[in-house]
């Protein structure tokens, strides 16, 4: 009875030997589902790491292009009041011109203001 059991213990075991050009493996008495089992868990640990990295790095990605649209708004903002100001300077007769841009409360002023 006890060499039986022991048969059906050993009928699921095997030798398995891996030869690279680098190392050699070899393991007696794993059984097939075992080892399948160790690679899959070891694949998805490899695999689950690079997808924290990435998604560390699109948060880090988000962060600077969040950033770079806040400045592009800035920069469209002073656009948007420089082309308003000199609309208005030019619609002004040339004599009035200078004063106007000059003049801290002036009509072309108030009026390329951005809110």
């Amino acid at each position: 009875m006890m060499a039986t059991k022991r048969n059906e213990e050993e009928e699921g075991l095997e030798e398995v030997s891996i030869a690279t050009p680098f190392a050699k493996l070899a393991a007696r008495g794993v059984r097939t589902s075992d080892l399948i089992g160790i690679l899959t868990l070891c694949l998805v640990g490899v695999v689950l790491y690079f997808v924290l990295r990435t998604h560390d790095s699109a948060a880090e990605q988000r962060l600077v292009t969040a950033q770079r649209y806040s400045e592009l708004g800035q920069i469209m903002k002073a656009q948007v009041h420089a082309q308003r100001m000199m609309t208005c300077i030019i619609s002004i007769p040339p004599e009035r011109r200078e004063q106007e841009f000059l003049r801290d409360n002036s009509f072309c002023k108030q009026m390329s203001r951005v809110e």
